[in-house]
């Protein structure tokens, strides 16, 4: 997807915060490839000709018509993205799947349901799977014959999943794991044929499991009645001695949080695209409004508030998918190079989705808590008519709200960005523990940049690096102090994940 090889801008969390990078080596919609376009037409055309007409009886969580829609996406090829071409799939790679995500973000509820089937319920068999799992489940969830769900929060421990209290053991005769528990507001839930199931088997061996809706024991329940996303399904699932097979066990016995966690990386990163989609959707309806509206004889867009309000939104999602498609780059080239037939091939893309753990969790935050200020303004923007229910910006505004919780809670995001990043410094990685030593020497000594910064946006480019060095200087400072304790001192590794977001910004 790069365009030009940057030996100096590889894959590694943190790695915005060196300083200057040649644009070379970054990806940015400009340089979207004739597949990448070919998707986002076909992305733009379902949207048109299946989703808008549909979008009152999709609110009415019509099943029925979900399944249709999702099958019929995966038809037109913007469904199974992510799955090789020997299971069905087309395996566009993961910027594909990015531009998919972002595309088709009109409707929260559609968005909802494909996401669960082609993110969190399928990539975990793309990934993860043997090659029995593969062949077995691969080629129908391509199509969306079988539609995939993700259950992994429990209601009492919904953010942290390693507490789950569901279990499973072996049965006597060791052919079938024996589950029981019961997993909370899983998306899907209310029609989907396969399940990603987590549990533990013995204390400290959480594992994920393939669960088909047809287990013995496995019990749906009634569906959920939400603020947001109101057409999705959302329903508990309840397991009384279901069991499975063996051979349904999801990658390595107590290795499920490699399972859970990485696939929630790429969901992050899949959510801040539909959350930039979202942004855009109502920023377009804002501008269409503004230029016909008018007040005391002149259109709104002539307003200087209005202008304000406009300029703001926009410069956001620039900024947004500034970062989106920076990070959808430097992983996609990374993911490239791994073989999908190889052994080793889970636990060369765990490595790779690791290592972007931050990155992901930035572009989920940013882009989340940006569709939130966009969608409030332009509810704001069109006044009274968008306040009315079913008005395209009071629809916007509650489905919005879903993003900042879901995929892990911004609040446990902006954790895992500042301490994972931390933790690298810490580890020698990056270079970073020397550049927060030498800044910090550069601060005490009063010392003075040996060459200033030139050239266009110079002032700019000295703020932005003003920015990063205040940035690596708190981040030592607090590392210097606590050390890893730092992950009880929430408000202040809060404050650094802010500072972190801005810099990859």
């Amino acid at each position: 997807m790069v365009t030009a090889p940057n030996p100096t801008l590889k894959l590694a969390s943190g790695s915005f915060l060196r300083g200057e990078q040649s644009v070379n080596g970054i990806f940015t919609p400009e340089d979207r490839t004739k597949v990448h376009k070919r998707i986002a037409l076909l992305a733009d055309t379902f949207v048109q000709s299946a989703i808008i007409p549909s979008l009152e009886a999709i609110e009415q969580r019509d099943m029925g018509l979900m399944r249709r829609l999702i099958q019929n996406a995966c038809a037109a090829g913007i469904g199974n993205v992510d799955i090789a071409a020997r299971f069905g799939g087309s395996m566009e790679g993961i910027g594909a799947s990015v531009i998919v995500a972002e595309h088709l973000s009109l409707s929260e509820s559609f968005n909802a349901s494909f996401a669960a089937h082609t993110g969190m319920g399928t990539l975990p068999i793309a990934y993860f799977g043997s090659k029995e799992q593969k062949e077995k489940y691969l080629p129908k969830l391509a199509t969306g014959a079988w539609i995939a769900a993700f259950a992994l929060s429990e209601s009492a421990s919904g953010s942290d999943a390693l507490s789950a209290a569901t279990s499973a053991v072996l049965s006597a005769d060791g052919t079938e794991w024996i589950l029981n528990g019961e997993k909370a507001w899983v998306t899907n839930g209310g029609f989907a044929d396969v399940f990603i199931v987590f549990a533990n088997v013995d204390p400290g061996q959480f594992s994920a499991f393939i669960v088909d809706r047809t287990s013995p024991g496995l019990q749906i329940g009634e569906e959920e009645k939400k603020m947001s996303a109101r057409g999705s399904s959302t329903c508990s699932l309840i397991m009384s001695h279901c069991r499975v097979p063996r051979g349904n066990l999801l990658g390595v016995m107590g290795q499920g949080h490699v399972v859970a966690f990485n696939t929630l990386n790429i969901s992050r990163l899949k959510l801040g695209a539909a959350s930039l989609g979202s942004a855009r959707h109502s920023l377009q309806s804002a501008v269409a409004h503004v230029r016909q509206r008018k007040a005391f004889s002149k259109t709104l867009a002539e307003f200087g508030c209005i202008k304000e309000k406009i300029a703001q939104m926009a410069a956001g999602i620039y900024c947004g998918e500034s970062m989106l498609y920076r990070t959808t780059g430097l992983l996609e080239d990374a993911l490239a190079e791994i073989d999908g037939d190889s052994p080793k091939s889970g636990e060369l893309i765990a490595g790779v989705l690791e290592e972007c753990a931050a990155e992901c969790s930035i572009v989920k935050i940013w882009g989340s808590e940006l569709q939130q200020y966009v969608v409030d303004e332009t509810l704001q923007i069109f006044g009274g008519s968008g306040f009315i229910e079913k008005h395209p910006a009071e629809r916007a505004y509650r489905d919005a709200r879903l993003s900042r919780i879901c995929q892990g809670t911004n609040e446990i995001n902006r954790l895992i960005v500042a301490v994972w990043i931390v933790k690298r410094a810490m580890k020698g990685e990056l270079r970073l523990g020397y550049l927060m030593k030498k800044v910090a020497d550069e601060v005490m000594t009063g010392a003075k940049r040996p060459e200033p910064i030139d050239g266009a946006m110079a002032v700019e480019r000295e703020l932005v690096e003003n920015a990063r060095k205040a940035t690596l200087m708190v981040a030592g400072v607090i590392w210097q102090k606590y050390g890893m304790a730092m992950v009880d001192q929430q408000e202040i590794i809060s404050a650094l994940a802010d500072m972190l977001i801005e810099n990859c910004s």
